[in-house]
């Protein structure tokens, strides 16, 4: 059974939420990190944040396909 394009619409933007707050989380981390931090820590979040900023640019597009053109 498929989900309506509301229910749908409403999925992704919950998604969306979540993963701009993990963003948020992992530059501030990244920000606070000195000189003193560890390589693999500063490479951990570093990449932590990529992926989710790849998923935030596939949800935007998700969320741009089931937007009409009026909205």
């Amino acid at each position: 059974m498929m989900e309506e394009p509301a229910v749908k619409l409403h999925n992704l933007k919950r998604r969306q939420a979540r993963e701009r707050a993990n963003a948020t989380r992992f530059s501030t981390l990244l920000d606070g990190f000195e000189d003193s931090t560890s390589l693999d820590d500063s490479e951990h979040y570093h990449r932590r944040l990529q992926e989710t900023l790849d998923r935030l640019i596939s949800l935007d597009d998700a969320i741009l396909d089931l937007l009409s053109d009026n909205e």
